[in-house]
């Protein structure tokens, strides 16, 4: 298995990018057709650091306008739901020959969220038929069940794969996953090994924290990342509360009156520590929020993917940084 990892870091201007990735095919491959490899990075002088970059990248994507995509409502064998929101390329049909790219998105993403629009668009300019799976509960999906998604679970992913599998009768497929979706494909890539392998040709995952443990703790250092942090982990609340139809009440592991906001201004999960503690890692059976970081994490785990894979982070991540030495 060959790994590629690209990264930059902010003040490291005017260097190229970092190539993380063992001799051979692959990253032939990559040194031929990524010419961005052997390129300077030179930061936006009136936005270089890396959360004013996230900022500015919202603002400006948010002009684009919703995609009319193609919806398929993907039955569940524990009697939940997801959705694969479809777009072809104009005129093409649904992956045809060439086959199609799935598309993860992040933490509480959908196929609407600005940055997985900003993907599929640039995949139906190129020629690619594309789909977005969007997990339990998102883009306008209801929630039938008392069970939603996290890093360490790819059950639903295999599910989606089987089906496309089917559909593209035999086409290639290829995953793009971002952030969350990024650990959700990492983690079915290397625990299905094999497996994985008869059903997806190539995959990329952009922006993971590949070491979750380390990844937060750095999130909860002040100012900034805490304040991330803290952000994060309301709209993680809100979703909690927006499911409380199914969340609530009954006989669960969790409290959800323990785990999202009261009121307008108390907010019981303050951290994303805190939400995991009270709810991610109850809800999927692991002790505790940083036994769930263990499993969600892929840095120990590479060697086990049987595809090729792309990585892309940047040195800046608030929360993956390259280390400094």
């Amino acid at each position: 298995m060959s790994l590629a990892i690209t990264s930059v870091r902010v003040e490291m201007c005017v260097v190229v990018p970092v190539l993380a990735c063992r001799r051979g095919a692959w990253r032939g491959f990559l040194e031929q057709h990524l010419n961005i490899l052997q390129e300077r990075y030179w930061p936006t002088p009136w936005c270089y650091e890396s959360r004013c970059q996230t900022i500015m990248a919202t603002v400006l994507r948010a002009r684009l306008p919703d995609i009319p995509y193609r919806r398929e409502v993907l039955p569940l064998r524990d009697g939940g739901q997801v959705s694969l929101d479809w777009l072809e390329p104009t005129g093409g049909g649904a992956g045809g020959t060439s086959g199609c790219v799935l598309v993860l998105p992040g933490l509480t993403g959908s196929s609407q969220s600005e940055y997985v629009k900003g993907v599929v668009m640039e995949l139906q300019r190129v020629g690619v038929t594309c789909v977005v799976l969007n997990n339990r509960g998102m883009g306008g999906l209801s929630l039938l069940t008392t069970r939603t998604y996290c890093a360490a679970n790819s059950d639903d992913l295999e599910e989606a794969l089987d089906h496309l599998k089917t559909t593209l009768k035999g086409a290639p497929i290829f995953i793009i996953g971002i952030s969350l979706g990024g650990l959700i494909t990492g983690n079915y890539l290397a625990t299905r090994g094999q497996a994985a392998a008869d059903k997806v040709t190539a995959a990329a995952v952009v922006s993971v924290p590949w070491n979750m443990v380390e990844g937060l703790r750095g999130m909860e250092q002040p100012v900034w990342n805490l304040l991330l942090n803290r952000y994060l982990a309301s709209c993680l609340c809100d979703l909690a509360d927006s499911f409380s139809y199914q969340l609530a009440g009954g006989e669960h592991e969790w409290d959800l009156d323990d785990v999202v906001k009261v009121g307008v201004v108390v907010v019981k999960s303050k951290t994303m520590r805190e939400f995991d503690t009270r709810f991610t890692a109850r809800q999927f059976g692991f002790r505790d929020a940083e036994d769930y970081y263990r499993s969600s994490s892929l840095h120990d785990h590479l060697h086990r993917i049987r595809v090729p894979l792309l990585c892309l982070n940047a040195a800046d991540d608030p929360f993956q940084p390259l280390p400094s030495t």
